[in-house]
Parts: C-alpha cells; sequence; structure tokens
C-alpha cells in the first residue's frame, strides 16, 4: 500500500511525461562485453538482469575487439552477448564505438580526425550495423558516446577545413535583435554546429543500413557543456534524448544531499530539449568510484532508490545504471559497478531491483498518468553560458566560483532550488526554444499589458567633484610592490590617456594619492637625513678637535652607506619607518668613534706611541662599548614579539635597522678608526694662543658642579628623585593619544541624518557644506559622496556604511596647516549647523575608533535603553563633547502577515509564494537584463505610481497566485494582515544585548580626561538599572589594547639588560642603580613634550625606548671606567666615581650632543608623527645628560664608601 500511496503522490507531481514507446519506466544497466570472458559469464549477465526486473542493457560495440589485423571482423564476442539478452529477454542499446585506443580514448573519439578516418568509421558502421539490425535484441543504436566538445573542440584537419569553409560561407551576420550579447562566438558556434553535423552524418549512416531501429545519444556533463548541444536540431535525426548523470563527475558543486535536486534539474533540461521525443537517463551511477571520478563516492542503497524516483518522476522513459559488471582494464577497471568483485549483487542493485518491479507492477498507472506543468519556466540562452565559458578561460585560476565555465547554470539551480522549495517544481527551457504562446496558439506581449520605456533609474547616490558630476575610479597596489613606482607607473598610463583618448570636454582630477604622500614622506626622511648629517658634522667640528672631528665624521657616511647596503641585501625596505630609525640612530652612530678617539687622545696626552694609543683605546673600551651596543639594540625586540596588528607591522623593520647601524658603526669604530686616528691624528697639540675650546669650558664647569655634587650628595640624589617626580606630575598634563593624527592637506567631512532621511534632503544639507567649503581660499577641491562613501583613501580611514541619509565628502587645501586652521574654524562652527543632521569635520587618523565610547550591556533592552538615555542626558550638558548618540534605533511599524495554515496549504500557497508576489506588488523588482551593443540594461518591472502609497487594507487585497494554474485569492483570505512594531537593528557583542552611546570631542578637548570624567560620573552619580554592566570603549580600549603590550616588551628588554649588566658588572647593587638611572630620562623628554604640546604616543615611546639605551650606554661607559679604577688601582669608591665623572664627562657630552642634534630636522619637520620622536630624544637627551653625569657619580660613591 504503500508503494501505491507513493506512485499516486509522483503522478500528480510529476513533471510533464511526454509521448512515450514503453508503457512503464525501464530499468537497465550497461554491461561490459571483453575479450577473456567466457559464454557463462556473457549468459550470467544478463540472467542477473532478468532476475532483478531488468529488460533493458546498453553495451559497447568496441570496435578494437572486432576488427581483425587483415581488415576483417569478427563479432562472435557480441554476438554471443546479442543471443544471452535475446535469451533473457533483454532489449539492448549499442553504443556505436568506432576503433580507437582503449587508454587514450577512454570514452571514444569526439570528432574524426581526417577524412580518411571518416571513411574508416563509415566503414566500421556499416559492418556493426549490418549485422546485428535483423538480431530480435536490438532495439536502439546510440550513435556515439558522450558526444561533444567538452572544452576541447574538434582539430584541424582536411575534413574540418572543407566543413568549416562551407558553413563560413552559409553563414549570415547575426542582427542580434533579441537583444543578446554582441560577441564573437564563431569559434563556438562552429563547435556546436560540428557536432550536430556529425552526430546528422553518423544517423544517415545509420539509416542506409538499418532505417527501422531507434536512435539515441547521451550528452555528458552537462551543466558544463550545454553550450555544445543544439536539441532542436537533433529532432531531426534522434528518436530519443538521453543524459549521462555521474554524480561523482559532474557534480562536483553539489553537495551530496542535494545530488536528487541535480537529477532533476538536468532531467527537466534534457526532457526540454528532446522535444517531442522521449528522454532517457542513459547513464546513471551505480557503483563505487575512486580514480576515474571527480569526487570519491559510493552510492547506498537508498539513494539508488532515491535517484532513480527522481528520475522517473522527472519523466524520463527510463533509467541505465552504469555500470553492472566491473570492467577489467583500462581506467575504468575495477569501478563503477552494482556487482561486486565476485560478481554477486550487491545492496544498490537489490534496491534498484525494487524500483523495476514496483513500476512493471503498476504499468496502468504509468499508463494513465498525464503531464502536469506547474506553469514556471526557467529560461536560458547559449550566449550566456558561452560567456561564461570564455571568462573561465581566460580568468577562472580556481579561486572564484563566479567564474567557473558552469557558474551561469549554477546560478540557473540556485533559482530551481529556490522554487523548488515552494512545492512546485519548474520547467527549463532555452530563451530561442521556448513555446511563448498560450494552449490556443496566442502570444501575448508585455507590451500589450504594461509601458516598456526607456528610462533612468531614480539614482540612490551620486558623485560630485567641484560641483560638476563624476565617475569615480579608484586603484589599490597588490602587496609586495614599491608604491612610489607604482605611483609613477599609473602616471604614465593617465598621461598617455589624457593625451591620446580624453575628449577635450572631460577632465580628470586626482583626489586622493597614497603614492605622492609616501613619496613626499620619503623625500622628507632624505632630506632631514642628509641635513642631520650635516648638523653632526658642524656641531662635532665646534666641539672637537678638528682633526679628531673629522676622523669622527668619517664614519658618519661610511656607516650609514654600509648599513643601507646591508639592509638591501636583507631585504630591508626603505621606507618611512626604516629612514626614521636611521635619523633617530644617526646621532649614535658616531658615539662609538667619539669614545675610542677621546681614548686615543687620553693615551697620546700620556706619552704613549700612535700605533699603542690606536690599539689600545679600541681594545680597552670595545667590551664597554659591545655591551651598551647589545644593550640599545635589544631593548627594542621584545617588543615586536608583543605587539601585534598594524602597530606589530608598523615597527618590524625599525629594530632591524637600528642594529644593522649600530653594529656597522661599532665595527668601524675598533677597526677602521684606530688606522684613521694613525693617518690623520698625528700627536696632540697644545693651543699656543691661551685660548680654551667650548669643550674645555664645559668640562670647566662640570669640574665646578662635581665637586658640589659630592659636596652635597644626599641633596644631589633628592633632586634626582625629584626630577623623576616632577616628569611624572607633568605627564598627567599632557595629552595621551596612541597614535597621532595624520599630516595630510586633506580632510574628511561626513554629514549623518536620520535614517529615513530621503535622498533630496541628503544632497540639500551636503549642497549647503560644499557652498562653504568651496569658498574658502584654502581649499583646493571638494569630491562630495551623496548617498554613498567614498573608497579606502587612507590606510586606517574606513568610510562608513552608506544610506540615503549619509554623505561624505573628501576635501584636499593647499597645505597642511591650512588643513588644521580649516578644522579649527569649521568644525565646532558647523557640528550642529543643521537642526537634523550632524555634520563631521574629520582629520584624517592613524586609529579609526571613536574619541568616546560607552557600552551598556544587559538582557533587557528598556533597562539599557535608560540607562544610556540617563548618560547622554548628563554628558550633553558638557561644552567639550558634540554628537552625543548611542546605536539604538526606534522600532518601526510593519504590516504583519501571519498565514492560515489550513486554507494556505489546500491551495498550496506558502510563505515564500506569499513574499514573492508581496515583493511584485510593493515596489520596484528587478526582473533581468538585456544588452544594447556593449551595454547591459536591467530589466525592472515597476508598481505604478499613481497607484500612491498604499494602505494596511491594500497589503491584504493583495492577490497572491497559487501553484494550480488560473487560481489566484486575495491575501486577507489565507492570512491575519496587522500594523506591528518591530526592531529596526538588534546590537549583541560576545552573544549579550548592547547598547553604546558615542560622542565627539570639540576641537582641543583631552579625551583621557573626558573620558576619565564621564567613567567617574557613571560610576558616581549615575544610577543602573539591575543587570545592566558597563564597559569603556573607542580610543581608551584601543589605548588600553595597545598599551599592555608595549609594556611587557619594555619589561622584557629591562630584564634582559638587567642580567647583561649584571653579568658584566658582577654587583646587584651597580645593577640596581643603572636600571633606577634610566628613569633620570623623564624629566627632560616630559618638560620637552609639555613646551611643545605634543601628545604621548608611539612615536614618543620609540624616543623613550632610545633614551634608555642612550643612559644605558653612558652609565656602564662611566662605571666601567670607575670600577676598573677601584679593582685595578685600588683607589676608594669616592675618589674613583669622581675620576669617572671627569673623565667620562668629555665622551658623554660629545655623543649626547651628537644623538641630540641628529634629530633636530626630524624635531622641527613637523610631522605630527614623527615630531615627538624628535623632541623627546632631544630634550630626554640634554635633561638626562645633565642628571647623569653630577647623579651617577654620587651614587657610585654612597655604594662603595
Amino acid at each position: 500500500m504503500k508503494k501505491i500511496i507513493l506512485l499516486l503522490a509522483l503522478g500528480f507531481l510529476c513533471q510533464p511525461l511526454y509521448p512515450q514507446r514503453t508503457e512503464y519506466p525501464q530499468i537497465g544497466a550497461q554491461v561490459f562485453i571483453e575479450p577473456g570472458q567466457t559464454d557463462k559469464q556473457i549468459d550470467g549477465f544478463f540472467r542477473i538482469l532478468a532476475q532483478h526486473g531488468f529488460e533493458t542493457a546498453r553495451i559497447r560495440m568496441f570496435g578494437a575487439h572486432m576488427l581483425r589485423p587483415d581488415g576483417s571482423w569478427d563479432f562472435t564476442l557480441y554476438d554471443k552477448a546479442f543471443d544471452a539478452a535475446g535469451k533473457h529477454g533483454v532489449k539492448l542499446f549499442a553504443t556505436l564505438f568506432p576503433p580507437t585506443d582503449e587508454l587514450g580514448d577512454v570514452g571514444g573519439f569526439k570528432f574524426p580526425r581526417s577524412k580518411a578516418h571518416l571513411l574508416e568509421i563509415a566503414g566500421y558502421i556499416e559492418a556493426v550495423v549490418s549485422h546485428f539490425r535483423g538480431h530480435p535484441a536490438l532495439d536502439t543504436w546510440v550513435l556515439q558516446n558522450e558526444p561533444g566538445t567538452g572544452g576541447t573542440g574538434p582539430g584541424r584537419n582536411d575534413l574540418t577545413d572543407e566543413v568549416f569553409a562551407r558553413w563560413k560561407a552559409a553563414q549570415k551576420t547575426p542582427a542580434y535583435d533579441n537583444g543578446y550579447l554582441k560577441a564573437d562566438f564563431t569559434q563556438e558556434r562552429f563547435h556546436t554546429d560540428f557536432t550536430t553535423w556529425y552526430l546528422g552524418w553518423i544517423a544517415s549512416q545509420v539509416d542506409l543500413h538499418d532505417p527501422a531501429h531507434h536512435k539515441h545519444i547521451n550528452p555528458h556533463q552537462l551543466l558544463d557543456n550545454l553550450a555544445d548541444y543544439d536539441f532542436p536540431a537533433y529532432e531531426g535525426f534522434l528518436t530519443s534524448l538521453g543524459v549521462s548523470m555521474h554524480l561523482s563527475w559532474h557534480f562536483g558543486y553539489f553537495t551530496r544531499a542535494q545530488y536528487p535536486l541535480g537529477i532533476s534539474l538536468m532531467a527537466d533540461i534534457i526532457r526540454s530539449g528532446a522535444g517531442k521525443n522521449p528522454f532517457w537517463i542513459t547513464e546513471m551511477q551505480g557503483g563505487n568510484v575512486t580514480a576515474s571520478g571527480r569526487e570519491v563516492l559510493c552510492p547506498t542503497a537508498r539513494e539508488i532508490t532515491q535517484w532513480l524516483w527522481t528520475g522517473i518522476a522527472a519523466g524520463a522513459e527510463g533509467v541505465i545504471f552504469w555500470t553492472l559488471n566491473q570492467r577489467a582494464s583500462a581506467l575504468e577497471a575495477g569501478e563503477w559497478g552494482m556487482l561486486d568483485f565476485q560478481g554477486r549483487p550487491s545492496d544498490r542493485l537489490t534496491a534498484a531491483s525494487e524500483v523495476a518491479r514496483t513500476a512493471k507492477a503498476h504499468k496502468s498507472f504509468f499508463r494513465e498518468a498525464r503531464p502536469v506543468r506547474s506553469g514556471i519556466t526557467l529560461l536560458y540562452n547559449t550566449e550566456s553560458l558561452r560567456t561564461q565559458q570564455k571568462n573561465a578561460a581566460v580568468s577562472d585560476d580556481g579561486r572564484y566560483e563566479g567564474r567557473k565555465a558552469s557558474a551561469t547554470m549554477k546560478s540557473l539551480a540556485g533559482a530551481y532550488e529556490a522554487i523548488a522549495a515552494w512545492g512546485v517544481v519548474p520547467e527549463v527551457c532555452e530563451m530561442d526554444a521556448y513555446d511563448w504562446s498560450d494552449p490556443q496558439g496566442n502570444v501575448l506581449r508585455v507590451k500589450d499589458v504594461a509601458r516598456v520605456v526607456r528610462e533612468y533609474d531614480d539614482p540612490d547616490s551620486y558623485i560630485r567633484n567641484n560641483g560638476h558630476r563624476c565617475v569615480m575610479l579608484s586603484m589599490e597596489m597588490k602587496a609586495g610592490f614599491n608604491i612610489v613606482q607604482y605611483g609613477r607607473d599609473v602616471d604614465e598610463v593617465l598621461h598617455e590617456f589624457i593625451a591620446a583618448e580624453l575628449p577635450a570636454d572631460v577632465q580628470v582630477q586626482r583626489i586622493a594619492d597614497q603614492a605622492k604622500v609616501v613619496g613626499d614622506s620619503v623625500h622628507s626622511f632624505l632630506r632631514d637625513l642628509f641635513v642631520a648629517m650635516a648638523i653632526i658634522i658642524v656641531v662635532m667640528m665646534l666641539l672637537f678637535p678638528l682633526r679628531s672631528a673629522i676622523v669622527a665624521a668619517l664614519t658618519i657616511p661610511m656607516s650609514t652607506f654600509i648599513s643601507v647596503g646591508m639592509m638591501y641585501l636583507c631585504g630591508i625596505p626603505l621606507n618611512t619607518v626604516t629612514l626614521a630609525a636611521l635619523v633617530v640612530v644617526l646621532g649614535m652612530i658616531v658615539d662609538n668613534s667619539i669614545v675610542v678617539i677621546d681614548g686615543y687622545l687620553d693615551y697620546l696626552g700620556r706619552g704613549h706611541s700612535r700605533w699603542f694609543a690606536a690599539v689600545e683605546s679600541a681594545r680597552e673600551f670595545f667590551p664597554s662599548l659591545l655591551l651598551a651596543t647589545i644593550c640599545i639594540c635589544m631593548i627594542f625586540y621584545p617588543i615586536l614579539f608583543t605587539m601585534t596588528g598594524m602597530m606589530g607591522d608598523f615597527l618590524t623593520w625599525f629594530p632591524w635597522t637600528i642594529t644593522i647601524n649600530l653594529m656597522v658603526s661599532l665595527l668601524l669604530a675598533v677597526m677602521v678608526i684606530p688606522f684613521l686616528e694613525i693617518l690623520i691624528i698625528p700627536a696632540v697639540h697644545v693651543r699656543r694662543d691661551g685660548r680654551r675650546s667650548f669643550t674645555d669650558r664645559v668640562h670647566d664647569v662640570y669640574r665646578r658642579v662635581l665637586a658640589w655634587t659630592f659636596r652635597h650628595g644626599w641633596l644631589t640624589i633628592s633632586l634626582g628623585a625629584a626630577s623623576v617626580a616632577v616628569s611624572l606630575l607633568i605627564a598627567t598634563q599632557l595629552k595621551f593619544r596612541m597614535v597621532p593624527f595624520a599630516d595630510r592637506d586633506q580632510f574628511a567631512v561626513e554629514i549623518y541624518l536620520r535614517p529615513d532621511t530621503p535622498l533630496e534632503r541628503t544632497g540639500a544639507v551636503a549642497d549647503s557644506v560644499y557652498r562653504a567649503l568651496r569658498a574658502d581660499e584654502r581649499v583646493k577641491s571638494v569630491t562630495s559622496f551623496v548617498g554613498c562613501s567614498s573608497p579606502r583613501f587612507q590606510m586606517s580611514y574606513a568610510p562608513q556604511i552608506a544610506g540615503k541619509n549619509y554623505a561624505q565628502f573628501i576635501v584636499n587645501t593647499t597645505s597642511v596647516d591650512d588643513t588644521e586652521s580649516i578644522l579649527d574654524e569649521y568644525a565646532d562652527a558647523w557640528a550642529d549647523r543643521f537642526p537634523e543632521a550632524y555634520v563631521k569635520f574629520k582629520q584624517l587618523d592613524y586609529q579609526n575608533v571613536p574619541s568616546l565610547e560607552f557600552r551598556f550591556y544587559g538582557s533587557d533592552i528598556d533597562s539599557l535603553r535608560a540607562a544610556a538615555d540617563r548618560l547622554m542626558a548628563r554628558m550633553r550638558q558638557m561644552p567639550e563633547l558634540q554628537w552625543v548618540h548611542t546605536d539604538y534605533e526606534d522600532p518601526r511599524a510593519i504590516a504583519e502577515v501571519r498565514l492560515d495554515p489550513v486554507t494556505a496549504s489546500q491551495l498550496g500557497i506558502t510563505r515564500t509564494v506569499v513574499a514573492a508576489n508581496m515583493a511584485l506588488a510593493s515596489g520596484d523588482v528587478a526582473v533581468g537584463s538585456v544588452w544594447e551593443g556593449d551595454y547591459r540594461l536591467p530589466v525592472v518591472l515597476k508598481r505604478d505610481a499613481r497607484l500612491g502609497e498604499r494602505s494596511l487594507s491594500d497589503i491584504g487585497d493583495t492577490y497572491v497566485s497559487s501553484p494550480v494554474p488560473g487560481v489566484s485569492v486575495p491575501l486577507r483570505q489565507i492570512a491575519d494582515v496587522e500594523p506591528a512594531w518591530s526592531q529596526s537593528k538588534i546590537v549583541h557583542r560576545n552573544g549579550m544585548r548592547c547598547i553604546t552611546v558615542t560622542a565627539d570631542l570639540k576641537r582641543g578637548a583631552n579625551a583621557m580626561r573626558m573620558t576619565s570624567r564621564i567613567s567617574r560620573m557613571l560610576k558616581d552619580e549615575i544610577p543602573l538599572p539591575p543587570g545592566v554592566e558597563t564597559e569603556l570603549g573607542g580610543a581608551h580600549e584601543f589605548d588600553a589594547e595597545t598599551l599592555p603590550p608595549i609594556a611587557a616588551g619594555l619589561s622584557i628588554s629591562l630584564v634582559i639588560i638587567f642580567f647583561f649588566i649584571l653579568v658584566n658588572f658582577r654587583k646587584f647593587g651597580i645593577t640596581l642603580v643603572v636600571m633606577a638611572s634610566m628613569s633620570l630620562c623623564l624629566f627632560g623628554a616630559m618638560v620637552g613634550l609639555w613646551i611643545a604640546d605634543f601628545t604621548i604616543g608611539l612615536t614618543s615611546v620609540l624616543g623613550f625606548i632610545t633614551l634608555l639605551g642612550m643612559i644605558v650606554r653612558n652609565v656602564i661607559l662611566m662605571y666601567q671606567h670607575a670600577e676598573d679604577k677601584r679593582k685595578v688601582c685600588h683607589w676608594s669608591g669616592k675618589l674613583a666615581a669622581y675620576d669617572a665623572g671627569k673623565r667620562r664627562m668629555v665622551p658623554i657630552f660629545l655623543t649626547t650632543a651628537t644623538t641630540a642634534v641628529g634629530v633636530v630636522p626630524m624635531m622641527l619637520g613637523g610631522s605630527t608623527f614623527w615630531a615627538p620622536v624628535g623632541v623627546t630624544i632631544f630634550a630626554g637627551g640634554i635633561g638626562s645628560l645633565i642628571l647623569v653625569v653630577t647623579i651617577l657619580p654620587v651614587l657610585y660613591s654612597k655604594i662603595y664608601k
């Protein structure tokens, strides 16, 4: 009884069953006949088929098995197969298979290779057809196995050249009046027509010798190769059409669960192509596949049953499995069979047998079945398939699903699946083959029931440049290329285009150029680098003896150029970061040379020879210089491992550049400088005129200061501690911003209105802002994006998600200073100029996060709204803030439609059907596209504007079509339509309901202070509803995420330096003093940042790290001398400390001076990003110099009293 119910359901839902030759669906299988098989084996194959209710079989008539070496034919093997089939009542589909190389042509060749080859094929057909035409077991000749190009096409030979010449002469220039794309498909059309010609030729050869039996073909990989087949032409010589459906081969883009969908889709395509002829599934996978399929697969018995009924329900006259027995040789050996390796029936064969017997038992049902049309047809056109194949040939690299040759058919399959989900199985047909008439032969055209016009759609966005409508072209460089060279290449192409092709009334204006920004920055750093070199050399000439200054100065270009060469060999790029590192380290690379030269002069002054002085000074100071250099280098590296994301990428090459430069300078100091000392500084000359150098005067002053510090030791130490405390107090007054604003002659304007604002109102506000900016002489150009957003034109600036309520400007100014002045003038004044809009003047930034952001978490939306409203009320009273708002949007009114499950299901109407009908009735719906020349025109079904706005009752009166042809009902009869409220937007963070309060700061306001003030207010003054929690976001969160990695990296650096110093001095006391002395850099750095009005951020932190290295180097040089005097000369701690201060003051002064003046160009360059580095090193270096040379000797004397 269950089977009868199943069949009735299939009969009701089945696709059109076109006129068939059989009373009920036939089930069969491919039987492989091969040399070496015994008569018993051959007979057994057909006996098994008959025992399982299979009344059809397909065999390949291998010409290679029949043709004798002398040219005669031996049909003995296949006579046995035909006789066995006739004995067991099995009808045969005999596939013509002319002689071929079985290893090279597993599925057979597709085209004749020459005229001579064509004659050989004709001879094979004559011999085989003439011999077997009278056998009672023969039912159908399969003209060719899986014909078509398969993407290859016929090769050039005398036959194809002759056929092509005739074909070309018969071709007419297509008029393209059907709106299809104009493209050259000559080669593709010839391949299709050549396939048709060849198949027709085979059919004619068969008809010469056997006009009585049926003729059949089985196209393969249908969704890929559909354009290769001309189905209407096949009706002229075929009596049935088939298809190969190997699921593991043809359906590589279907999941296994979707295989029945693929069977149904391909069956519908073949049924449509068959026209008035019946269609078969000529090959359906019946066994396992491992090596010869696209996907490894062995179907289950349940899947075999499902696939068979799907094919039968689609209207197939029969299904033939591939295969019954497994081949013994060639590619497919041991695979595909429904018999196991011992020739026993599998459960798959048993399942197919049950379907065959059920179909036969109910043949009266299938005899009386009538076509059931769904009334929905999906159309495709051959031009689209060929266009996709062309695109795939040039652009498919395997990464893009949409660029594959089958993407068009996959899109069709998606529509097929969506419609089938309604409970309706659509028809599928080629557009030119579709019958557009009604049953009475009348054709209803669109123009008969609608007004068809060619017009421009109402824009939902537009772009203007300086008030003129424009087209935006945005380009982005691939990773791994030189952006400066990329900019030059773009300039060259653009200039050629403008000169050769651009019309006179069209202008090209560049509104953003990252290549220019980077190029200008690189040029600026190169300028600063050479200026810094010159300044350092001049300072050395003033502070150092001339010959000594010359020797030290030579190391600057030598070290820099050698380092740049090593960077090139190591693959380190020359960009703004590495150039900044070169500038920062420029003053340090001469430090090692200064120390060695100072030691050389000291030895000469004590009467030693030049050779001894040069060698001994390098030997004496090498350990101290090596330790100091390693400490400076090591202090940067841990940050590389703790910093991630954009900051980590930013800092990648900074420490490597510093390390290479300092190591090269160290090697030059101990290997090259001694040679230059001997060559250039022959002896120490005492001034005869009694004049003293500036360095001597500084040294005299220092000796008096040093004596005072030793007399007031504890007071000196207290002053040092006080300087640290004062610097910390100053730090609390400074602004904190991890990443500064960008220095650009450009800024952005963002305009926000309510979500339901029409485009016209947004455009009016944008136009007012545009006119004000365009009238300003400091503004060069204004590009406005109304209803849309700009492409990303700056690394960290992400435009907002666009809508009709949003507008954005890119404003180019005459200079960076003008950008600042315009923002100061306009930002606060225009923020609330319009009652319904917020105008945000946005300075380009390297951190794209809100300035102030406060989040509320909880499960109750009303409690969250109450908490957010209370906070916003207080924040709006603060004059430093503007645009205080939340991301919560008020609920919107909707019409809620609830289907009556009983009434709707009786009519076959689903939610999807209702949704489709509502969409068609409520608004404009895109239904397709046509091509006009080279332009694609969308076809849009528009709602008649004369009907006005729809009311709630209008929605209920909307007619909904049902799957029953000609039946439509008003929506109110099958559903309840009521007004309701719906949430516009629901925001979750980490799985919790969240409302965020955001505000912008006015120009000059301190974000850190405002965040602290609001946090205290939120904690102490605003009561929160139960279950509501708060969290800080925005810049505070960004800084909180960035600071710990920096702190962790610095901590690791300090630990490493601690152990380096401990190993060198072997004293915890000295090591702790050295570590504590690093804080002495804070006073000068903080005072410098305060005076310059700079923020504490990432780049100033780099300056602090550099200062730490400088202090460690100076302390090591001083304490190493003191230790030598105390241990070797057995001096007291106080005397050793005093001598160390007096003796090491000059080299420390000179090295600090060169490092400080080396960053002067960077400090005065005006860059908000890099100037803090220069200020920190310059001011911090001078401050630490004073504190180090005065406090550290006293501390040493206190340790060793």
